[in-house]
């Protein structure tokens, strides 16, 4: 089975439901779902019948990281809106790594970021729960 832009499936290991972005060379697709975009193989995907809202549908995708090992991002130096996408980019390949728990570090400064990172991270599905941690306030912790 090939699918098509806007088709609505499920992500069968996350168990969520999305919509196609985009087909990709090599038989990948480009999957939203909610403002989280990843890239996933056909076999990783099956037609869903969940009527998608327009908020699901993305206008760019969030790129992958260079790390194969992802667990913590610095968010040092910048602003509220860069550290949003790079948080975004940041659980995206978590979530493609299996990773549970993330560190975002965003400082102690004014608070703007970590407001900010925490508005986000409340929409996300994804998030299951996140926290100031116990030993570092300027750092947040995620669990996928």
């Amino acid at each position: 089975m090939s699918f098509s832009e806007g088709d609505a499936v499920t992500v069968i290991k996350l168990k969520k439901e999305g919509v196609i972005q985009k087909a990709l060379r090599g038989g990948g697709y480009r999957v939203a779902i909610n403002q989280l975009c990843i890239t996933c193989k056909e076999d990783e995907l099956k037609a869903s019948t969940a009527v998608q809202s327009g908020a699901h549908r993305q206008k760019r995708g969030v790129k992958k990281l260079a790390s194969a090992q992802v667990k913590e991002i610095d968010l040092h130096g910048q602003s509220v809106e860069k550290a949003k996408e790079l948080v975004l980019e940041f659980i995206n390949q978590g979530v493609l790594s299996g990773e549970t728990r993330l560190h975002i570090i965003h400082g102690h400064g004014s608070g703007k970021v970590k407001t900010g990172v925490h508005s986000l991270l409340s929409t996300l599905d994804v998030a299951k729960r996140f926290e100031i941690s116990r030993t570092n306030s300027g750092v947040t912790v995620v669990y996928l």
